[in-house]
């Protein structure tokens, strides 16, 4: 029942792609010269719409005045910063001390799970009439 399903899946579905592209074409379909009529008629309200405004005037921009450069909250500049921080990157660092990643809650029951006794589940030995489950 399967196969012919998936074989009726894989002839229909290529006609279906041939048919597809083919009704989807560009031309009108009442015919006539409806396209070139609504061209026209587009042509005509464009041509009869005002002109539009013109665009508004912008005011000079206010001219540019040298200033002193910014300074941060430690008072020095962006050269004196970039200075400074690349100065502490190559100071070497001690690691901070190792923690625990595992939570002790979650650790302890890992533990308990792991050191308890073996479950006796029994032994199963199969059997000629054992039919398999699959």
């Amino acid at each position: 029942m399967r196969r012919s399903v998936i074989l009726l899946l894989l002839v229909a579905a290529p006609i279906a792609m041939a048919i597809v592209p083919m009704s989807l074409s560009e031309e009108p379909v009442t015919g006539g010269n409806t396209a070139v009529a609504v061209v026209e008629q587009d042509e005509a309200q464009l041509a009869d719409a005002p002109p539009p405004p013109p665009p508004a005037t912008v005011s000079a921009a206010k001219p540019v005045t040298t200033r002193q450069p910014a300074k941060n909250t430690r008072g020095e500049t962006a050269d004196e910063r970039a200075a400074r921080v690349s100065r502490d990157a190559m100071i070497p660092h001690p690691r901070p001390p190792a923690e625990p990643a595992i939570a002790p809650g979650v650790q302890e029951a890992y533990d308990s799970a792991f050191n308890a006794p073996p479950i006796d589940l029994g032994v199963l030995t199969p059997t000629p009439t054992t039919k398999p489950s699959y």
